[in-house]
């Protein structure tokens, strides 16, 4: 219930209006929303590993997918502990204001709101893992893989898309825990009292945080997506050339006849066909893993 305290104030400034109750659950409803974004968190964590591939692009990409994924569970960490100890803090405002409005009740008024423990540090969990299974390489690719000098390309495409559907759970359930703010600010913006002016900001600044973590995510899903379709269409464009050098019937007689004369030169040239694929690819990794350095700050909760 609203309460009108006076205590302690001087002649001619306005006397508080504060409900502490309603206060205590706006400062509940904000550590809430941190929790929230906890369970997110492991959801995220438990599917966000995938293959990205043990050649030359694979691994590049993995390292910087990596840092880029380390970044933002940075973030989203700071974010919860940011719920947590700004919840925390109007808990034990509204715990202060109850005991005022009971010292200054005849009889004692209603119960004293207790004040909240403080709260846990959340630690943020490591970067997803890059290694792991993949497509196994064509029949002939140990024909070629000499000449080619790299390895091939064994990226996990479907494991790829799987994690970027996880980072798009992140992005939706930091959405949703902008939004959840909003009830607590609500509340807060209600109440008389001098430190209202100075939560209003801080809560309005974790919102934008989790914002812009959120576009952070998306924008991280969209590359993996992306390289996913990238390693599929090496992987397959590789297949097709290896078919060129004979169908599964007369692969024997390609084995044995593979360094005779012009049979040497048919896999030369497909080796540098595929060399070129690969580098493509390595281009595309690299462009990425510059757009994931660029893209892929730490907001300050």
């Amino acid at each position: 219930m609203a309460t009108t305290l006076a205590i302690g104030q001087n002649p001619g400034v306005a006397p508080l209006a504060v409900d502490p109750e309603a206060m205590f659950v706006a400062g509940s409803a904000v550590a809430a929303v941190g929790e929230d974004l906890v369970a997110a968190l492991g959801t995220l964590t438990a599917g966000f590993g995938a293959n990205t591939g043990q050649d030359a692009a694979g691994d590049m990409f993995g390292l910087a997918y990596q840092e880029a994924a380390k970044s933002l569970v940075k973030a989203a960490a700071a974010a919860i502990n940011a719920c947590r100890h700004d919840g925390a803090r109007i808990q034990l405002s509204a715990s202060n204001y109850s005991r005022a409005e009971a010292a200054s009740t005849l009889g004692g008024g209603s119960g004293v709101l207790p004040a909240p423990h403080d709260p846990e540090q959340f630690s943020a969990p490591g970067p997803p893992g890059t290694l792991g299974a993949g497509p196994p390489p064509p029949m002939l690719w140990r024909v070629v893989e000499l000449f080619v000098g790299d390895l091939w390309p064994n990226g996990d495409v479907a494991g790829l898309h799987a994690a970027a559907g996880c980072w798009r759970g992140l992005a939706a359930a930091l959405g949703g825990a902008e939004q959840g703010l909003n009830v607590p600010k609500a509340v807060i913006a209600g109440q008389e009292i001098p430190e209202g002016p100075l939560i209003q900001p801080v809560l309005s600044e974790l919102g934008a945080t989790m914002a812009s973590l959120g576009k952070q995510c998306e924008q991280l899903a969209a590359t993996l997506d992306n390289f996913a379709d990238e390693v599929a269409h090496a992987q397959n464009a590789i297949r097709d050339l290896l078919d060129r050098l004979g169908s599964a019937s007369g692969l024997w007689h390609e084995v044995v006849s593979i360094f005779d004369g012009d049979g040497l030169q048919e896999v030369k040239e497909i080796a540098e066909d595929i060399k070129a694929l690969l580098h493509n690819l390595g281009r595309e990794a690299q462009a990425k893993e510059q757009a994931m350095q660029r893209g892929m700050g730490s907001p300050t909760a």
